[in-house]
């Protein structure tokens, strides 16, 4: 087993004590992301929809982030919170994630400071996109989810920052729900991943 990954899995909430530059094998990243699930609950099994989101997150080589559909669930936000301590301990890429929910929150605290700090991450994860609402601020109706994701177009065109999202609706929804906004820059930033599976509750 390579040393870094084993110090990560020596450790799991701390950091490697340095960024990893190299490409790690599927079968490796499988360990981690299976120990890394257990950490979180230790019944979690690896199933097709975890294999799926391993492969699309590090093993197809593109520099787009991913839309991930599929009934719910299926295990789309837990494998997404693996993916999150994997990236950020392993990786040292800062990545977090959010419900649409909390987003819309902060806003309505903090205002637009907030999407801006969104639109900085170097990597961001919102599960459930098409729960967005849409916001009355002072007269002005706006959906604070597209307009996170127009911010990050910029800097995923000049950083290369890559956003992640889940939905329980079907791709053709989410480039329609998003469409009006920001058209082809969706189609830009994303490619789509349809995730298959059972609902486990």
């Amino acid at each position: 087993m390579n040393q870094l990954i084993k110090n990560y899995l020596n450790g799991l909430e701390r950091s490697v004590e340095k960024k990893v530059e190299r490409r790690f094998s599927f079968d490796e990243l499988k360990e981690v992301w299976i120990e890394t699930g257990k950490t979180k609950t230790p019944e979690y099994e690896f199933d097709n929809v975890a294999e799926a989101i391993l492969r699309a997150c590090y093993i197809v080589p593109s520099k787009k982030g991913v839309v991930f559909s599929g009934v719910m669930e299926i295990g789309k936000t837990f494998n997404l919170d693996i993916f999150e301590t994997i990236n950020t301990h392993l990786f040292h890429i800062r990545t977090e994630c959010y419900e649409v929910a909390e987003i819309e929150l902060r806003y309505k605290s903090r205002g637009a400071n907030c999407l801006e700090e969104l639109a900085e991450l170097p990597c961001l994860v919102i599960n459930d996109v098409d729960t967005q609402k849409q916001l009355n601020d002072f007269g002005t109706i706006r959906g604070v989810v597209t307009d996170v994701l127009l911010l990050r177009y910029r800097n995923f065109q000049k950083k290369g920052l890559k956003t992640y999202l889940t939905t329980n609706m079907s791709m053709e929804y989410v480039n329609k729900e998003f469409g009006d906004r920001l058209e082809s820059r969706f189609k830009e930033m994303f490619f789509g991943v349809q995730l298959k599976g059972k609902g486990k509750r």
